[in-house]
């Protein structure tokens, strides 16, 4: 039946592969998890915004610079994700950083310290690929938060929140039009553009790519 013909495409998936792998490094390495690692995320940009008060210049010295990066400054590696909001007003960057806060704590609380930590530092470590090896431009942790935002959209789809704190939308829309928007985006790119799109994505198709071969029992979460 189709239901045993997906079961055996998805024990011979790279998925069910990668979903194995990490249980067996969470039973090995599960203390090397970060509790609340989304809120110490959150406190360093507001710590980078209050810096950057002071000198405007500050955030540049901790962007992931290609270039940078090979004279030497390899805390760019880490530091980039550091960075508060681009573009944003006051009151929209920290409506921005208490949601990716929430965002966090829901999936932790769903994960677990450890694997929201993997999915964070692959998110990362894509980003930094897509930097060095496709793109060669300065890269910001904009595609690393909207990948957090589309696994807890992905985990709790059916999860209401008051958006503008005043239209109740599900997350699962909110996830859909984010992939959206972003596909539409991806359009006018050329093929490296689209390839590091991919590519800054690769966390959430490893940690959700069963779900093209299984569908997944739904879960809610009330804010």
């Amino acid at each position: 039946n189709l239901a045993g013909i997906a079961l055996r495409r998805f024990k011979s998936s790279p998925a069910h592969a990668f979903m194995r792998l990490l249980d067996k490094l969470e039973l090995r390495f599960g203390r090397l998890g970060i509790p609340r690692l989304i809120m110490y995320v959150v406190f360093g940009r507001v710590l980078t915004y209050l810096l950057a008060l002071a000198n405007p210049d500050y955030p540049a010295f901790l962007a992931l610079d290609p270039e940078a990066v090979r004279r030497g400054e390899v805390w760019r590696l880490l530091t980039y994700v550091l960075m508060p909001p681009a573009g944003m007003e006051v009151l929209t960057s920290a409506i921005a950083l208490y949601f990716l806060w929430r965002v966090g704590e829901g999936l932790e609380a769903a994960w677990g310290a450890f694997r929201l930590t993997v999915y964070y530092v692959l998110g990362a470590a894509a980003t930094a690929l897509v930097a060095f090896g496709l793109l060669g431009t300065p890269a910001t942790p904009f595609y690393l938060d909207c990948s957090v935002f589309l696994a807890f959209a992905t985990v709790f789809p059916d999860s209401v929140i008051l958006l503008f704190f005043v239209i109740p939308v599900r997350m699962k829309w909110l996830g859909w039009f984010l992939a959206g928007v972003l596909g539409v985006r991806s359009l006018g790119e050329p093929l490296a553009g689209k390839l590091a799109l991919v590519t800054a994505f690769s966390n959430y198709l490893l940690f959700f790519g069963h779900r093209f071969f299984l569908a997944a029992a739904p879960a809610k979460i009330s804010w």
